[in-house]
């Protein structure tokens, strides 16, 4: 993890994307699945934590832990990335102030959101390399100079060395995947709330790969090849 100080504290966040090897580790450590009565992943009661191989757009080779092993985990919902945070002492990352959930319906700035504030070195860059817009800098759609459409996935955390920042240490902070985050709303079933995620994936253009960067329209039970997660961390006294 990264420390990283601000004017009135500090938090840690992971350096990379949570990768298929550690999200493999935590599984073989049998987590359990939540409570019925937990308010918001109580739908997984009966469920299983194991990133989707057969829906959507979602296949076995987007979770090979023998031959993928630094690929990002890809193809979990809100509810796993949540939980193997938790599993490994962290949490999902959220506000700058406290860590706790940040308002669906408020606006991401970098003293609001963890995510932004890290990647936008506390508000000094728009892109986490820097002001200026660089297509080659970090996975989003034209990274290698061809738009493959529904054919194209993830790369290795770190593959785009030009994509570290906004701190030192902080690698693909935009593009590659979309990074779930602590910010859901509260409409309907738990399991059809609506989560933020951040960041911008493989499939986007310049105007998602800023720091800014937020998605509303992924509900809490949704999952990807273009959907994963990195933890955030209370820094040690």
């Amino acid at each position: 993890m990264v420390l990283i100080q601000t004017a009135t504290g500090a938090f840690c966040v992971d350096s990379t994307e949570v990768t298929v090897k550690h999200y493999d580790t935590w599984l073989s450590s049998s987590p359990k699945l939540p409570q019925l009565d937990d308010p918001e992943c109580g739908w997984k009661a009966s469920g299983t934590y194991l990133p989707r191989t057969s829906e959507g757009t979602c296949g076995p080779e987007h979770f090979d832990p023998k031959n993928k092993p630094d690929h990002p985990v890809v193809c979990v919902d809100w509810c796993d990335a949540r939980q193997y945070c938790k599993g490994v002492g962290k949490r999902l990352c959220g506000a700058v102030e406290g860590g706790g959930p940040i308002g669906f319906d408020q606006p991401k700035t970098w003293d609001v959101d963890e995510l932004t504030y890290a990647c936008s070195g506390g508000g000094k860059r728009i892109y986490p390399h820097g002001n200026s817009p660089d297509e080659k800098a970090c996975v989003g759609d034209l990274y290698d100079g061809v738009d493959d459409g529904e054919m194209d996935n993830a790369l290795p955390v770190k593959s785009a060395i030009g994509c570290e920042g906004g701190l030192p240490g902080l690698h693909d902070m935009v593009g590659n995947v979309w990074e779930w985050q602590n910010s859901c709303n509260t409409l309907g079933i738990a399991q059809e709330q609506m989560c933020g995620a951040h960041g911008g994936s493989f499939w986007d253009d310049q105007s998602s790969l800023v720091c800014t960067s937020m998605y509303k329209g992924f509900t809490r039970k949704l999952d990807g090849k273009n959907i994963g997660f990195r933890c955030c961390a209370d820094a040690l006294p």
